[in-house]
C-alpha cells in the first residue's frame, strides 16, 4: 500500500490516498477504514473508494510528533475484519502550526501593528496568509487552549475598553475562517463590538478592507441571525474523542488512548454507532424542516404547533457498488442535514457494552489474512 503523502502536520486535516498494486474483489456490505496507530493514541476514520485500486481518507490530528503506522482494513456485516495493507506517515510541526501557536499565545498582547510583525516574522504577504486560512484554523483548533483563555485578553469583564484584540488581527489579515473560529471561543461575540485604540471595531476593519462578507457575518451574529461555527465538533467520552469535521466532505474521526483500548472491532462499532446516531438525528431534522416548509391551513395551524431547535450542518454518506462487489469509482458523497448534538453518555454506554461482550482483542488486527497481496 502506497500513500500519497508521508510527512503530515500534527493537526492533520489533509486528504490522503492509498494506492494498491492489485485490484481486489470485495464482498457485499463491506465498510473500509483507515487505522492510525501511534505510541499513545490511535485513530479510526472511514475510507472512501475512488477506484478499483485507490482509497481516500482524511488524516486525523495527533498528540505528538512521531512515526505512525497507517493500515487500511475492511469490516463486513458478518463482523469479519481483514487488513488490506499498511504503510507509515510522520507527524511534523510545520510553519502553519507555529504561526497558529504565535497567534493563540498573543491573545492579550496584540497591538495595531501586530499583524505586520507577524507577516514579517513568517515572511508572508497578506495574500499568502489568506491562502493559509483553512490550515491556520485547523491548526488553532488542534491547540489545547488554557481554561482561562479569553479573546478579550486580561480584561474579559471590561469588554468596552478600547484595545486591539486577536479578532482585529484576524480581520486585518483577511482570515475569514480563523475569525469564525475566534468567535466560538470565550469573549468571541463580545470582541466584535470592541473598538481598538484607533476607534475601529472588527466590523469597521472588515468594511475598510473590502471584506464585505465578513462584515455582514459579524452584523448577522450581533443581530442573532446566525450562530458561529468553526467547522469542527468534538464529543468527549471517558476513553475516546469523536470528532466531526465539516470543512469539505464531512469526516468522522475516532481517537482512543492505546492504554484504554480493548479491541479494534469495538472501536469500529463505536464509530459506526456515532455515525448512525447522527443519521437518525438528521432524519428527524429533515422531517421537521419539511413541516416548517409546509404551509398549513388555518384549521391545521390552530390544531397543531410544531417547534424545533438546533443548528443544521451537512453530513455525507458514502456509497459503494454492492451488486458487483468491486470498488465503485463513481462512489460519491450524498449530503444530508444533521443537528449539532452531544451524545457522550449514550456512546459511553454503547462502548462499555461492546467491551463487556468480549468482542476480541487487538490481535485481530494483526492476525487476519492479508487479502490484498500487492499491498
Amino acid at each position: 500500500m502506497e500513500l500519497s503523502c508521508h510527512k503530515v502536520p500534527i493537526y492533520g486535516q489533509l486528504s490522503v490516498l492509498a494506492e494498491f498494486e492489485e485490484t481486489c474483489l470485495l464482498p457485499e456490505n463491506v465498510e473500509l477504514y483507515f487505522i492510525y496507530e501511534g505510541s499513545r493514541q490511535m485513530h479510526v476514520t472511514m475510507a472512501q473508494i475512488l477506484d478499483a485500486r485507490t482509497l481516500k481518507s482524511v488524516i486525523p490530528g495527533h498528540d505528538i510528533l512521531e512515526d505512525v503506522t497507517v493500515s487500511a482494513c475492511m469490516y463486513t456485516e458478518r463482523h469479519l475484519l481483514s487488513i488490506l495493507g499498511s504503510s507509515q506517515i510522520t507527524y511534523i510541526q510545520d510553519v502553519v502550526y507555529e504561526l497558529a501557536q504565535v497567534l493563540i499565545r498573543s491573545v492579550g498582547t496584540v497591538t495595531c501593528g501586530s499583524y505586520l510583525a507577524l507577516l514579517e516574522q513568517f515572511g508572508l504577504t497578506i495574500e499568502a496568509a489568506q491562502s493559509l486560512d483553512e490550515k491556520i484554523t485547523a491548526a488553532a483548533e488542534h491547540i489545547e487552549l488554557p481554561p482561562s483563555w479569553n479573546l478579550l485578553g486580561n480584561w474579559p469583564e471590561q469588554e468596552l475598553i478600547p484595545r486591539e484584540t486577536l479578532l482585529h488581527v484576524a480581520v486585518r489579515l483577511g482570515l475569514y475562517k480563523f475569525s469564525q473560529f475566534l468567535l466560538c471561543k470565550p469573549g468571541g461575540v463580545q470582541a466584535v463590538m470592541v473598538p481598538n485604540e484607533e476607534g475601529a471595531t472588527p466590523v469597521d476593519l472588515a468594511m475598510q478592507n473590502g471584506l464585505q462578507h465578513l462584515a455582514e457575518y459579524f452584523k448577522d451574529l450581533l443581530n442573532s441571525r446566525i450562530t458561529p461555527s468553526t467547522g469542527f465538533s468534538k464529543t468527549f467520552g471517558d476513553s475516546y474523542i469523536l470528532q466531526k469535521c465539516l470543512n469539505g466532505p464531512t469526516t468522522y474521526i475516532l481517537t482512543m488512548e492505546n492504554t484504554r483500548r480493548q479491541s479494534l472491532e469495538a472501536d469500529i462499532l463505536l464509530l459506526q454507532r456515532y455515525i448512525q446516531e447522527n443519521a437518525m438525528v438528521d432524519f428527524q431534522s429533515s422531517a421537521n424542516v419539511k413541516k416548517l416548509l409546509y404551509l398549513p391551513s388555518t384549521e391545521e395551524a390552530d390544531s397543531e404547533v410544531e417547534s424545533d431547535e438546533g443548528s443544521c450542518f451537512e453530513m455525507p454518506t458514502c456509497e459503494t457498488d454492492q451488486s458487483s462487489g468491486h470498488f465503485d469509482g463513481k462512489a460519491g458523497i450524498k449530503p444530508v442535514s444533521m443537528v449539532e448534538d452531544q451524545r457522550s453518555s449514550s456512546l459511553d454506554e454503547v462502548h462499555q457494552n461492546l467491551l463487556d461482550t468480549g468482542t476480541g482483542d487487538c490481535s485481530i488486527f494483526e492476525n487476519d489474512a492479508q487479502i490484498w497481496k500487492g499491498a
